[in-house]
């Protein structure tokens, strides 16, 4: 260890006896102390007193706490002691006992305005002549390659290989010594799904700090994410009364893959780090709800139109209400209408002559199927008045040739009694009725149905 740079490794242990050694290396802070900032540390396990005097450097090899899926995507790059010591990663330094650095300088910044006064950020670090940027806790965000078995070489090769073959495989390298048995406990996900040795995560923060490729996520990537949620989010509430379900699912769906591919772009071409399944997964739940309630809302109005009118306008008249409420107009309007009046000759002394039972049989049978006549030929019935009909024709929504078709409607409800009293359906004097019509210019009242 002496006569080769040495680096050796310790970790955190709050249940450790052996305390903390004094760090290799020393620290310039360009601004505040950022030690209230970094990962906190009492004692640790550490190696023996001898190794310790002849390593040229000193790290720890703490990866930090995992994401809530178990991924480290960011390791803790300084930890400090509650006071004033701070100590380096153990690839930090690596990198500085390669360089023959003496220091390292870190950077803080404070944020000045109305909100956001003395908020203090540790911005990056400079070990030897690499400059790496940090998140604002002093951690460096992870860019993964793929695990490559060629970069390993086994206990067996060091211990059994030839001087002059293993010289040619390690000469000029930086080397880890690693443990990587799954049953030591030290096996690591990284953001790419590969299950890895510790090791590779030390050897990643190097390959990554010599590259000068670093992952960034700005002070502003926050404040784009929201926005970005709050652009999709009006959109998508402007789009969704008018448009409907489908085509503002359409169009969100187009926003998120805008948003997804803005931050595939930022990643893959500048290395920043933006999230969009926030705002995709928030945006989508707004959609879902916002469906929800207009489903809701054009419910109650589908079922207030159908209880208002289902006994007046035809089936087909009624469905198309249905999809157009709007179509009723509040205040009224101006409208040539056609209107029928259908009552029974003769009702009075009938009337008189039959039992009260009779009287409501003999309407049912009579005015069921002439209300079915006018409805069939769009015809929306305003009133019965004992034995008689008020019908009209082009509201509350437009009908094509509605003095044809209010015509039609008579002469066919003049056929339907005609056949009623062949049949004998009354089972007694025949009925007449009278049938009569208006075609004018009439005011139309309130949801259009009075005249």
């Amino acid at each position: 260890m002496a006569r080769v740079p040495t680096v050796l490794g310790f970790f955190n242990e709050p249940r450790s006896q052996m305390g903390l050694a004094a760090p290799k290396a020393g620290f310039v802070v360009l601004g505040e102390d950022p030690a209230p900032l970094l990962s906190q540390i009492r004692s640790s396990v550490m190696s023996l007193p001898p190794f310790r005097e002849a390593a040229a450097g000193s790290g720890t090899i703490s990866l930090g706490h995992g994401d809530a899926d178990g991924v480290v995507r960011r390791v803790p790059m300084f930890i400090a002691d509650g006071e004033n010591q701070k100590y380096p990663a153990m690839a930090l330094e690596t990198l500085r006992v390669v360089q023959d650095a003496g220091t390292y300088v870190l950077k803080t910044t404070q944020a000045s305005g109305e909100f956001s006064a003395g908020t203090q950020a540790m911005t990056e670090f400079k070990a030897g002549q690499f400059v790496v940027p940090v998140t604002a806790d002093g951690q460096l965000l992870i860019y993964y390659s793929y695990n490559d078995p060629s970069l390993y070489l086994s206990a067996k090769d060091v211990l059994t290989l030839p001087d002059e073959d293993l010289a040619a495989l390690i000469g000029g390298h930086i080397i880890l010594f690693g443990a990587s048995a799954s049953g030591l406990r030290d096996i690591r996900l990284t953001a790419l799904g590969e299950s890895v040795p510790g090791v590779f995560m030390h050897h990643q923060i190097i390959d990554q700090i010599l590259s000068g490729v670093f992952l960034n996520r700005p002070d502003w990537a926050t404040g784009a994410e929201i926005a970005a949620l709050f652009v999709v989010t009006l959109i998508i509430a402007a789009v969704l009364p008018a448009a409907g379900a489908y085509v503002s699912a359409g169009i969100g769906a187009l926003l998120s893959f805008a948003v997804f591919g803005g931050s595939w772009v930022a990643f893959s071409r500048y290395g920043i780090l933006l999230d969009p399944v926030f705002p995709m997964m928030v945006s989508g739940l707004i959609f879902l709800l916002t469906t929800i309630i207009i489903f809701a809302v054009s419910e109650r109005e589908r079922r207030f139109i159908r209880g208002a009118f289902q006994r007046y306008l035809a089936p087909d008249l009624l469905k198309t209400l249905e999809a157009h409420p709007e179509s009723l107009k509040l205040g009224g309007e101006i409208r040539e209408m056609t209107l029928m009046f259908m009552d029974v000759r003769g009702f009075t002394p009938l009337s008189e002559k039959l039992t009260p039972e009779e009287l409501v049989s003999f309407l049912n049978r009579l005015l069921s199927p002439l209300s079915d006549a006018i409805q069939r030929r769009q015809g929306a019935i305003d009133k019965y008045i004992g034995d008689s009909i008020m019908a009209f024709w082009n509201a509350p929504l437009d009908v094509a040739d509605h003095p044809v078709k209010a015509a039609r409607a008579a002469l066919e409800m003049v056929e339907i009694v005609k056949e009623l009293n062949r049949t004998d359906a009354f089972g007694f004097k025949q009925a007449e009725n009278g049938v009569g019509d208006v075609n004018r210019h009439r005011p139309q009242q309130r949801a259009g149905l009075r005249g």
